[in-house]
């Protein structure tokens, strides 16, 4: 896991036992410099605001507006916070929040230790995690049933580079196009899929079996 090596990950957990057995799994089997575990968001902020992360690892996401300026503040910091959600809360409608509230990754609590360590991989390495399907209604079971999208060979391509995690310009590299091109095929690409984020694309693209 060379991706990982001089990492910082971040905590939020209110539970002791859950933030140090996170800590040591993390240090144990992941190739990570620096770990830190705090209490809450607001702990979390001070943190942020004396030392480099390259990853969030929350376990809810905020329950009012002060957390939320919390994480937004955390989210918009230089370079960029990436957050994953190790979320006590399984249901669709949990992973619907965090797909609407636009973080990187959600992560259930009854995954396997690998199946962590593979999203904090995924997060640090620029790209999104989510969960491939969830059982109760609400956007994940209804994008399990949804029938395949029709794209251009040219969207097509470009979906499968959103879903390595690439952005607008990187894409542009890749395929030898403006940025401003990409940027029109990414928003076709998100009608199509009846989404609104990037993460949502990423998510029901590999639930329809695309990119």
């Amino acid at each position: 896991m060379s991706t990982l090596i001089s990492k910082s990950l971040l905590i939020v957990d209110r539970h002791p036992i859950v933030r140090d057995a996170l800590s040591l799994a993390v240090r144990s089997l992941v190739a990570v410099t620096h770990v830190v575990a705090v209490e809450s968001l607001a702990e979390a902020r001070l943190k942020v605001q004396h030392a480099h992360f390259d990853l969030l690892l929350v376990d809810r996401l905020p329950a009012g507006k002060r957390e939320q300026l919390y994480l937004d503040g955390m989210r918009r910091h230089s370079p960029p916070l990436p957050v994953l959600q190790f979320a006590h809360d399984e249901s669709a409608g949990s992973l619907d929040a965090a797909l609407s509230a636009g973080i990187e990754g959600f992560i259930p609590r009854s995954a396997e230790l690998t199946g962590l360590l593979d999203a904090i991989e995924r997060l640090l390495a620029g790209r999104a995690y989510f969960p491939a399907a969830m059982p109760e209604p609400g956007l994940t079971a209804r994008t399990s049933r949804a029938c395949p999208v029709f794209l251009t060979e040219r969207r097509r391509e470009v979906l499968r580079l959103v879903m390595r995690g690439m952005t607008n310009g990187e894409i542009a590299a890749e395929i030898g196009v403006a940025e401003g091109t990409v940027k029109s095929h990414v928003s076709h690409v998100m009608r199509a899929f009846d989404v609104n984020s990037r993460a949502q694309l990423i998510l029901r693209a590999q639930q329809m079996g695309q990119g």
